[in-house]
């Protein structure tokens, strides 16, 4: 599936959650034991989201039948006073609006925690590559390392609405109750959105349809960790941020208006049920929600994709290597997989100068002999794991050595 999903400029959102799941499962016990908290927090935020919804739904069910809701009733009877309607529709309502503002503060929390994570996957994840023998750059060129910045803005963005998306996740399953029509319909159109994803291409102006420079790839850096908390920084990347953050909001209205149509075809109780008419609503936004957050972070992405598809083939990658049985010969074979970030990789794809290349990193590596397996280790989408480890299984050899030049 990600294959097909993460093939157009927009549609990396899939890779960086993919990503973001292996740098978690590979990250030590105590920041895997942080990261089940943080969710933990989340998931009491999304319970007491839910009740307060609850109380919602019930407090608007009590105001169109005394008789709907005798919990309300019994409360409202320890209070000597007499209350119009409206004022018990308001006092019902009180308990839920105290939920959703201990919701907001206790989500704070998990927000802040899950942010200060990123940065320390980012670090470690840094110290590992510039300690470890596998992974090889270019004197003096860091942009692989620079790029990282952009990555891990995007996935601290990702992080920071993670609520957002199991918020929704518990909407729709909530409205598979109440209302399985309407929520197979959002299924769909949220399949649909990303499939739609997978075919925007960026807007390129005349002599600006070459490939971004460095500056403005670290503009997107900046702007990836900062547009989801509403920063407001004016540059050329902000630019495509802005139009897909236009496009989640319309895919937004379209579905919220065509949902509140299937509801009204397929539905009898949703035109004659207020209460369930409302809860419905209120569900659908929540539900409706994923659109622009994906939109917005898929387009941060952009100038970053062959990065996070490069982290996540090395890691996968070195998993299925470090699986193979411990080997005590020595390397004599070294095995390239050459990223786009790479500076020298031009050298491998010429054919005059490939072999000076070879020559060069035989030397540099230590190694007999120099096999180029790849120049275009940063495709449209992440390897598949299967094909990964047939090739470590049947191709390496004990005296091999994966080398990644980055």
């Amino acid at each position: 599936m990600n294959k097909y999903l993460s093939k157009g400029e927009y549609a990396a959102f899939i890779s960086l959650m993919y990503l973001s799941y292996l740098l978690v499962r590979g990250a030590s016990k105590k920041e895997r034991s942080s990261f089940l908290l943080l969710v933990g927090i989340y998931i009491f935020s999304i319970f007491l989201q839910g009740f307060a919804i609850g109380l919602f739904y019930f407090g608007v069910q009590h105001y169109i039948d005394d008789s709907s809701s005798g919990y309300i009733t019994k409360v409202l009877s320890y209070i000597p006073f007499d209350f119009t309607k409206v004022e018990q529709l308001v006092i019902s309502l009180t308990p839920a609006i105290f939920l959703l503002v201990l919701s907001s503060k206790v989500l704070s929390v998990s927000r802040v925690g899950l942010s200060r994570l990123v940065l320390r996957l980012r670090d470690a994840l840094l110290t590992k590559y510039k300690e470890s023998t596998y992974i090889v750059s270019s004197d003096d060129d860091e942009t692989f390392y620079k790029n990282m910045d952009g990555t891990f803005g995007a996935m601290r963005a990702l992080f920071l609405n993670a609520f957002v998306f199991a918020q929704a996740f518990v909407s729709l399953c909530a409205l598979f109750y109440f209302e399985p029509s309407i929520a197979l319909f959002n299924v769909f159109c949220l399949l649909a959105f990303m499939f739609v994803l997978t075919k925007v291409k960026p807007k390129k102006q005349g002599s600006n349809s070459a490939k971004e420079t460095q500056k403005d790839a670290m503009e997107a850096a900046a702007e990836a960790a900062a547009e989801m908390e509403g920063v407001g920084i004016s540059s050329k990347s902000f630019e495509r941020l802005e139009r897909m953050r236009i496009y989640g909001r319309n895919a937004t209205n379209i579905v919220l208006f065509s949902s509140v149509a299937v509801g009204v075809v397929l539905s009898l109780e949703f035109l004659t049920s207020l209460d369930k008419l409302t809860l419905s609503l209120f569900l659908l936004r929540y539900v409706a929600n994923v659109y622009t957050p994906i939109a917005v972070i898929s387009a941060s992405c952009v100038p970053f994709k062959s990065n996070i598809i490069t982290l996540i083939n090395i890691e996968n990658y070195l998993k299925a290597w470090e699986r193979k049985p411990a080997s005590e010969l020595p390397v004599k074979r070294a095995l390239l997989f050459i990223a786009k970030s790479f500076g020298e990789r031009a050298l491998f794809s010429e054919p005059e100068t490939t072999e000076e290349a070879k020559s060069k990193y035989r030397d540099i590596l230590g190694v007999e002999k120099v096999r180029v397996v790849t120049a275009t280790f940063s495709k449209d989408y992440p390897r598949e794991r299967r094909a990964i480890k047939k090739f470590v299984d049947v191709q390496v050899r004990p005296t091999d050595r994966l080398f990644f030049l980055v």
